[in-house]
């Protein structure tokens, strides 16, 4: 299963192996899976659990848009190869995002080129 932020405020797409891409609020505890419709009150969906794993892992960015910390690190740390004086390429966008079918979405992204990180907010990546 590969999990993405979708938007700002816990809106995140969780992509099951099959294909299927389904919405998960992680605020409000809801996913668009029709497993989540049955089992509600018992504590949601596969998909619910594994956002909140990933976020808790550091593997997707925090519900507010924030980066996990690289390697360890602190968020809001610039790159080890911006920090080491490796010659940072720098971060490069905002990039349109295409979903799966190579549509756009509408939403934009920043990277950066040397550490490969991704964010919504450009004054995440402090690798410049």
């Amino acid at each position: 299963m590969t999990v993405s932020l979708r938007r700002t405020g816990g809106i995140y797409d969780a992509q099951s192996e099959s294909g299927s891409t389904y919405r998960v609020d992680l605020g409000a505890g809801t996913c668009s899976c029709p497993d989540w419709q049955q089992r509600e009150p018992e504590g949601g969906c596969k998909h619910l659990r594994r956002v909140r794993l990933d976020v808790r892992a550091g593997r997707v960015p925090t519900p507010d848009g924030r980066l996990p910390a690289p390697s360890g690190g602190e968020p809001g740390v610039p790159c080890r190869m911006a920090a080491d004086g490796g010659g940072a390429v720098g971060v490069t966008g905002p990039h349109l995002e295409f979903d799966r079918h190579g549509r756009p979405t509408g939403e934009t992204y920043y990277r950066c080129e040397d550490c490969g990180r991704e964010t919504i907010h450009r004054t995440d990546l402090d690798c410049e």
